[in-house]
């Protein structure tokens, strides 16, 4: 559930769609750099963010200002 830290199955889907769909667009296929990603997926479902289009537009803009 969004909010206590802890996903359910549903949103443990959807993370993990994002982390795969934002590696696999940007050629991402070390485990360094899918951690990379994987931590910032996590930090955008602590703020309360689980919806894909939202998460991949938040990937987006944080690769873009880096």
């Amino acid at each position: 559930m969004v909010g206590s830290g802890v996903a359910i199955p549903t949103e443990l889907a959807i993370l993990s769609e994002a982390v795969e769909s934002y590696c696999l667009k940007h050629g991402i296929n070390t485990s360094v750099g899918r951690n990379q990603v994987a931590l910032r997926v996590l930090e955008c479902f602590q703020a309360g963010v689980i919806d894909p289009r939202e998460l991949a537009t938040a990937l987006e803009t944080e690769a873009r200002s880096v």
